[in-house]
């Protein structure tokens, strides 16, 4: 499934974005979680190399925001999104590997990723993600 995925994002990133100029790849993977953190491992492997294959068959610059283990947390992923610049030209492709969370007085159309162990300071609404993707000047945005 994911395999098609990918080949379908590359022929897309081949079409449109061939004149882009950097690819802002946003990959943030829970690596450490106990019941899951091996699969999201190898997860976030193949999505690096995914990215970088992307660039590469594309002639875009790679701009690699890479956060996994201990790294992968709600403040970096905040300053990750305040700190994106973009110019209308460049790709944004933003991939969360991990739990997702919901509360019961959650009014939003889209779950919460953790970011690190299961409390609740370490969710980051995807809403939030989204919103900052949006707001920036890019050709193509992927969440």
């Amino acid at each position: 499934m994911i395999k098609k995925f990918l080949l379908i994002v590359i022929g897309i990133f081949v079409s449109i974005c061939v004149n882009s100029q950097t690819l802002h790849a946003i990959i943030f993977a829970d690596t450490n979680d106990p019941s899951i953190g091996v699969y999201v491992k190898l997860d976030y492997i193949n999505m690096t190399l995914e990215v970088n294959t992307i660039a590469s068959a594309t002639g875009m610059r790679l701009k690699k925001y890479f956060y996994e283990g201990s790294i992968c947390s709600p403040m970096n992923l905040a300053k990750t999104l305040d700190n994106l610049r973009t110019l209308k030209d460049d790709v944004i492709v933003f991939y969360y590997s991990g739990h997702g969370v919901r509360s019961i007085n959650d009014k939003s159309l889209y779950p919460q990723m953790c970011l690190g162990s299961h409390y609740e300071q370490n969710f980051f609404p995807l809403e939030k993600v989204l919103t900052a993707v949006k707001s920036q000047p890019a050709r193509l945005k992927i969440v």
